[in-house]
């Protein structure tokens, strides 16, 4: 069946530049999606509210498409909106509410409803590549992959501001004497003092290497020394010389030290010549034999402050190889200035790891010259501070630096007690 038109419908022109319709319907083509062209649908929209379909909408309109509805905006009769996908035409001018907003039927009529999904068309051709979009969220960090090569070594950054001060530590031990400075300049000579009071006429000390007999020069009251023979004359008194007196003594007798600094006593203790103080041999005793100290046990070698205070007075005969017949209190720590003139002659002769000369004083200490078991590590000392309580003085017998160390940590003892 053919279909048929009324004589006063309308006549389709197609034109290169787009869709144009001409009939007794005049202004009623428009842009309803406001995307600067009219195609054949909007045409067909421009149809359907010219021939009168739309009750409410003259069919003279002019149709003004506006885009999306946006609420506070005006609207004039015929404007045309999208909204939720479908296009509605106002039926009155007004102000955008959300009350009076699409689909409202006061305001609006629908001019075109979102219709059903269509099938799904061919894939079309990939498009061209679209610029770089922003850089997405940071992800979640991968599994750590091999470590690359060591990269060269960056430029040294700025300086951070300075940070609060901490609170302060411990004293460190103390640090070895440094250089000895330069001299300084001479300084001006001071004012002369007062004449003194006039002294009495001294004495002369003559010297030859013969008596005095030929020494006539002398006044009474002076002296001679006859340097060959070390014979003293004097003092001349009537101008004559008495007889000489020797200035060398006989010879003593071998004292307890005969071999230089220390002795090994051969009861598990040595001796120190030159303090006259008493130390244990093994200067590392780990007590395999004989029993506990104090009821201390000193297995590990080191122990702390305080027990190693209980571990030495508890020393006696029988234990760490002690055959003195010491007893209990006997024994202590050694005190700053007692260990100082241990390791001074050491520290003179240049000798470290450990600070401690052997029996002759002249040599490194060795291993049985005298002591056993030195360890090149800090030993306790008695000493405290009084203002750092929970601090001790030890000896680093590494280099005879001497330092303060908090009490609660272990360290070696070496005990000592007095000579008798």
């Amino acid at each position: 069946m053919k279909a048929s038109f009324k004589p006063q419908m309308f006549v389709w022109i197609f034109l290169a530049g787009g869709l144009f319709c001409s009939n007794s319907f005049a202004g009623v083509v428009g842009d309803i999606n406001d995307d600067g062209n009219v195609d054949l649908v909007e045409a067909m929209y421009a149809l359907r509210v010219s021939s009168g379909i739309y009750a409410d909408i003259p069919v003279s309109c002019s149709i003004n498409g506006l885009g999306e509805w946006s609420e506070n905006r005006d609207y004039l009769t015929c404007d045309v909106v999208s909204y939720d996908g479908s296009y509605y035409i106002s039926k009155q001018a007004h102000t955008a509410r959300a009350e009076n907003g699409p689909p409202d039927a006061v305001n609006w009529a629908a001019l075109a409803l979102k219709g059903d999904p269509g099938a799904t068309g061919p894939t079309g051709s990939t498009g061209p590549t679209g610029p770089e979009g922003p850089a997405g969220p940071q992800g979640d960090p991968g599994i750590a992959g091999e470590p690359g090569p060591k990269g060269d070594k960056g430029d040294t950054g700025d300086i951070g501001a300075t940070g609060q001060q901490g609170l302060a530590g411990p004293v460190g031990p103390q640090g070895s004497t440094g250089p000895q400075g330069p001299k300084g300049d001479t300084g001006e000579t001071g004012s002369s003092g007062p004449q003194g009071v006039t002294g009495v006429d001294g004495k002369s000390v003559g010297h030859g290497t013969a008596d005095p007999a030929w020494w006539s020069a002398g006044n009474d009251g002076d002296f001679y020394i006859n340097t060959a023979t070390s014979t003293l004359f004097g003092p001349k008194a009537a101008g004559a010389w008495p007889a000489g007196v020797s200035l060398v003594g006989p010879q003593g007798g071998a004292g307890d030290c005969a071999g230089g600094r220390y002795e090994d006593n051969g009861d598990g203790t040595v001796s120190d010549c030159r303090t006259g103080l008493i130390w244990l041999k093994d200067a590392n005793c780990l007590e395999t034999a004989g029993g506990t100290a104090g009821g201390i046990s000193k297995a590990n070698g080191q122990l702390n402050w305080t027990s190693a205070g209980t571990w030495v007075a508890g020393l006696k005969q029988g234990i760490c190889g002690l055959s003195d017949n010491s007893s209990t209190g006997d024994w202590r720590l050694p005190t700053k200035t007692e260990f100082m003139a241990m390791v001074a002659s050491a520290m003179k002769q240049g000798f470290v790891d450990p600070v401690i000369v052997n029996s002759a004083g002249t040599g490194k200490w060795t291993s049985e010259d005298p002591f056993s078991g030195v360890q090149s590590s800090t030993y306790w000392l008695s000493t405290t501070n009084a203002d750092y309580m929970g601090y001790a003085w030890g000896v680093y017998l590494t280099n005879g630096d001497v330092g303060l160390y908090g009490k609660t940590y272990n360290y070696y003892v070496w005990p000592v007690r007095v000579g008798q």
